[in-house]
């Protein structure tokens, strides 16, 4: 049982990753925003600790303004049911990238934009329901800047820049061995700095995951966002911000033990219709949770 949960667990937020994501391009392409399996009649507050690690980049601009990232984004999170229907997490990413310029190269570390949620589910065992998520991120990330000293576009910043709210539902239904989960979120981004930041967004998402065995299961899907054009600065648009990309997703998550699991993901961007100079690249994701 316990381990079925927390496959559960796994899976439920890494298709709901893809609502409240924002910021560098690896964080755009999904993160793992856990959410509890509700109903919990062992006890009344678990927790769960998540470490989630991708790999991806992304660039913009032509000629003596383009810029690349590639960027390794680790992101620790706590996850707690504080009842049995509602979870409340906190989520901090780190990202080691390389920045690319023209001829020139940098690495940088930073910490990305910290991340608190709140989750209300009425998904039961082997059955279906919602999830409601409603979560807020802070501008902790830096500016960043290329090697020549010019801010990163507004798409390739580690963070928003802003205070950004967010809200997405997901519907959770169980037909056999087999769950399909779609949904949706919208993101709303309040500029705080004088520096580039994103726009609106929304967000979507369908999977079909199918149990293989008992504690192994593969899923594969799509997901999408709608990007309104950032900024660079106040009253100054991004030219290389905005538009639509489409993911197709594929992953297999499995619990090794009661306590612990495990997934592998891969989002390619199948759909590129991007404003200006703006190339993403396919995102390879990692996580390893253990509930406590």
């Amino acid at each position: 049982m316990a381990s079925s949960k927390l496959a559960i667990l796994i899976s439920i937020g890494f298709v709901l990753a893809v609502g409240d994501a924002l910021g560098c391009p690896v964080c755009s392409a999904g993160s793992s925003a856990p959410v509890l399996p509700t109903r919990l009649r062992e006890r009344a507050t678990q927790f769960q600790a998540l470490a989630d690690v991708r790999v991806g980049s992304a660039q913009t601009g032509k000629r003596e303004t383009y810029a690349a990232v590639r960027d390794v984004r680790m992101e620790a999170s706590l996850t707690v049911a504080a009842t049995r229907d509602v979870s409340i997490a906190v989520a901090v990413p780190l990202l080691w990238r390389t920045i690319t310029s023209g001829d020139a190269v940098r690495n940088a570390a930073s910490i990305g934009d910290i991340d608190a949620r709140v989750a209300y589910s009425t998904v039961r065992d082997g059955g279906e329901g919602l999830v409601l998520t409603l979560g807020l991120r802070a501008p902790t990330a830096p500016t960043q800047f290329d090697a020549l000293g010019r801010a990163l576009s507004s798409e390739l910043q580690p963070g928003c820049g802003a205070v950004t709210p967010y809200i997405g539902a997901m519907h959770v239904k169980r037909v056999g061995e087999w769950t399909l989960r779609y949904g949706g979120s919208i993101v709303l981004p309040f500029s705080v700095r004088d520096a580039p930041h994103p726009g609106d967004s929304i967000r979507g998402s369908a999977t079909a995951q199918r149990r293989l065995l008992k504690q192994l299961a593969v899923r594969a899907g799509v997901s999408a966002r709608l990007d309104l054009t950032g900024e660079m600065r106040k009253g100054v648009d991004d030219p290389n911000s905005g538009g639509l990309v489409g993911y197709a997703t594929v992953g297999v998550s499995a619990s090794p033990m009661p306590s612990v699991s495990m997934a592998i993901d891969t989002f390619v961007p199948a759909i590129q219709v991007l404003r200006g100079n703006h190339r993403e690249s396919t995102v390879f994701a990692l996580s390893v949770g253990y509930a406590f």
